[in-house]
């Protein structure tokens, strides 16, 4: 009866070991494996780089009764309100972009490779062929405004004030394992710098009544090409953890954690999160536009 037992064992041990492996140690060895040519996954990543960016100044767009106005003048007020846009350089953008997106990808150790054309990425295999196209990338300016409000309760004033903040972002649109844009599923994300805001409360010159006082740090150009480094190395991140997560989840059911990955360390991390927040770290899904 003893070796009856001892055979079940043997039998079962490899299931059992399977089971108590966790889903840090499964994210852990996927990322581990590709530094190790005997152990490395068959997975292969292609990516098509955009060649143009689209430029959208929304700030004139918000002008009451922009839309009834003739093309001419939509244009003057775009010109007009516009602060980076006309003298953006979109070769220096892309190049941002594009260098920091690889970059960040190509830290996962999948062996990756880079088509000129969205005709040249091959048909995505799941699991071992896959591929990305940038299918579009947008510089956008905009306002947005931020309420400073302040009650004191010992002077019973109360402050409140609506303050226009300039904004910039880029957007990029992402097509994944899929060759036709009318098919796929555009995943977005974007990048945004927003002017500083610091308010505070202050007597006034007598020293008697409460005053607001806020200063702005206006975005600057700078400011704006950063944009491009933020959202390469953020929008191939997130392409990473879903490799990652993607993973764990074939191999363990019920995974209710989110492992993150470390660009600076080439590590994971993880939380436990609901699988409803948990969608909200990867990239999110928007229409064609």
């Amino acid at each position: 009866m003893k070796r009856n037992w001892h055979k079940l064992i043997w039998i079962f041990l490899p299931f059992l070991m399977a089971s108590c492996t966790s889903g840090y140690d499964l994210a852990s060895n996927y990322v581990a494996s590709f530094g190790s040519p005997k152990n490395a996954p068959d997975q292969k990543l292609y990516v098509c780089l955009p060649h143009q960016i689209l430029h959208t100044n929304s700030k004139a767009a918000e002008t009451p009764g922009f839309s009834d106005l003739p093309d001419d003048s939509k244009k003057y007020l775009e010109e007009k309100t516009a602060l980076f846009l006309p003298t953006l350089n979109d070769s220096v953008m892309l190049n941002q972009f594009n260098e920091h997106f690889l970059y960040n990808l190509s830290l996962l150790g999948m062996p990756l490779y880079v088509v000129p054309t969205p005709e040249d990425l091959p048909v995505p295999d799941s699991g071992r062929i896959f591929t990305i196209n940038v299918v579009q990338l947008e510089a956008q300016e905009y306002t947005v405004s931020k309420t400073v409000n302040y009650e004191d309760e010992y002077m019973r004033e109360y402050f409140e004030e609506q303050v226009p903040l300039n904004a910039f972002s880029l957007n990029g649109w992402f097509l994944f394992n899929e060759k036709d844009t009318s098919k796929g599923k555009l995943l977005y994300k974007n990048f945004e710098v927003v002017d500083k805001l610091s308010a505070q409360i202050r007597p006034d010159s007598k020293g008697n009544n409460a005053q607001l006082k806020y200063t702005v740090k206006k975005i600057n150009l700078n400011d704006v090409y950063f944009t491009a480094f933020g959202l390469g190395k953020l929008s191939a991140t997130l392409f990473i953890e879903k490799f990652v997560n993607d993973y764990v989840d074939s191999r363990m059911q019920g995974n209710s954690s989110y492992y993150f990955f470390d660009s600076d360390k080439k590590d994971i991390e993880t939380s436990t999160y609901k699988s409803s927040v948990r969608e909200s770290y990867f990239l999110q899904e928007l229409p064609n536009k």
